[in-house]
């Protein structure tokens, strides 16, 4: 039977090391190890899973853990294991056209657009069942260690995780849903309303997003910080009320600031809303952990020498949210 869909993909063989991989050149890969990895992973097997689709993948993006993955081998609390990983593929963010549709699967036609959410969670545990899918513990992400992305120009996903897109909506938009959902999630759990003030501490691509999600929502005065003045003219030209360059405040700035950290804002609650593992941090003066579902309410200053020890990544995993009372 003749092959019908050679398959082509970019792979990490090191960090700062990429390969595009094309089916029919196998036997360019000098590495037989990685030949083999890769010839595996190109290959397209029909009929697809039942509950699945097969996507020809017009456009995806470059997320930033993509960028820290392929330089660092590492994003917050998650590590690429050589051993393991590699060769390793990256992209989450995606969209495509349907060109096969497993037996089971009744929502999507071959030829529709669609756009794609890159977590699958387990749908058993508690948070699932509770509606809360985003925090399930044993979610499959894409280009999350071990998970492998979606660089590649057929990949096999499943169908629920595919959404139609309209003609009038670019691939390039399509792949950009994804990180605009995070946005608007973020405006939407701040509780942005019409003539609200909003701080937004970076403005790279999340935190431009969530500047049109907040402006989306009636915010009246956006603030983005950075260190990087290319981000921040960005800002501005998305309509940003006013930026600041963290790195170019003056010492006095700076100074002035740190006398002013004795009294730190009051804790209303922690409440977590986004996927994670385990703790996501410890209350101030205190070492019992903040994990899923539990909220930390804090009245009075703290000491004022004392930090809050929260280790934001761990926090930002657990999907916990510090809120003023």
């Amino acid at each position: 039977m003749e092959k019908k869909y050679w398959n082509k993909g970019a792979f990490m063989t090191g960090l700062n090391t990429m390969i595009v991989a094309d089916e029919q050149r196998l036997d360019e890969i000098a590495d037989p190890v990685i030949r083999e990895a890769v010839r595996k992973q190109l290959e397209v097997k029909l009929p697809v899973h039942p509950d699945k689709v097969l996507i020809k993948m017009e456009c995806v993006g470059v997320c930033g853990s993509d960028v820290h993955y392929f330089h660092e081998g590492q994003c917050g609390t998650f590590f690429l294991d050589p051993g393991r990983d590699i060769p390793y593929m990256l992209g989450h963010e995606a969209a495509g056209t349907v060109v096969e549709v497993g037996a089971n699967v009744t929502g999507l036609s071959v030829g529709d657009r669609v756009c794609c959410e890159p977590g699958k969670a387990c749908g058993r545990c508690e948070m699932c069942r509770a509606g809360k899918y985003n925090l399930c513990r044993d979610v499959i992400f894409w280009a999350t260690p071990p998970v492998q992305g979606c660089y590649m120009r057929y990949v096999e996903f499943y169908a629920d995780l595919c959404f139609r897109i309209p003609d009038s909506m670019s691939m390039e938009a399509g792949a950009m849903v994804e990180p605009f959902a995070t946005a608007m999630f973020a405006a939407e759990t701040a509780e942005v309303q019409k003539g609200d003030s909003v701080l937004i501490m970076g403005s790279g691509c999340i935190g431009l997003m969530t500047l049109l999600a907040c402006r989306y929502k009636g915010a009246e005065n956006v603030i983005l910080c950075d260190l990087e003045d290319i981000r921040l003219n960005k800002a501005m030209e998305l309509g940003a009320s006013a930026v600041v360059n963290n790195g170019k405040c003056s010492e006095e700035a700076r100074d002035r600031g740190h006398r002013q950290r004795g009294h730190h804002p009051p804790v209303r609650r922690a409440r977590p809303q986004r996927r994670g593992r385990g703790p996501a941090g410890h209350a101030a003066g205190g070492r019992h952990p903040l994990q899923h579902q539990r909220h930390h309410g804090q009245r009075g200053p703290d000491p004022p020498d004392l930090p809050l020890p929260v280790y934001f990544p761990r926090m930002h995993q657990s999907g916990l949210d510090l809120l003023p009372d």
